[in-house]
């Protein structure tokens, strides 16, 4: 009963936190708290912005509100999109230093 019990959380934990793809962008995290329309305008937010470099991005989703976008490969420097008053905005930056 154990197992079972351990199978059927860890399934509930793995589905909650899937990839999808929007546009050319790989979007990973909570995607089932956000529409595909929020995210493609967090992604045009976070694109505007003047570290985007005119790359394709990856995106995070941290929660309903909060899009962290990546413009390198596999993470990085982030630009944070948080919908603020119903409208998506940038809300700052996630520096990564080694």
């Amino acid at each position: 009963m154990r197992v079972f019990a351990f199978l059927v959380a860890a399934a509930s934990i793995l589905s909650s936190c899937t990839t999808i793809i929007v546009g050319d962008a790989h979007v990973w995290g909570r995607t089932k708290d956000v529409s595909v329309e929020d995210i493609r305008a967090a992604l045009a937010v976070a694109t505007a912005d003047r570290y985007s470099h005119g790359k394709v991005p990856e995106a995070q989703v941290i929660s309903r509100d909060e899009i962290h976008v990546f413009f390198e490969r596999g993470g990085g420097n982030a630009v944070v999109v948080k919908r603020i008053s119903g409208k998506w905005r940038p809300g700052g930056y996630v520096i990564v230093t080694s």
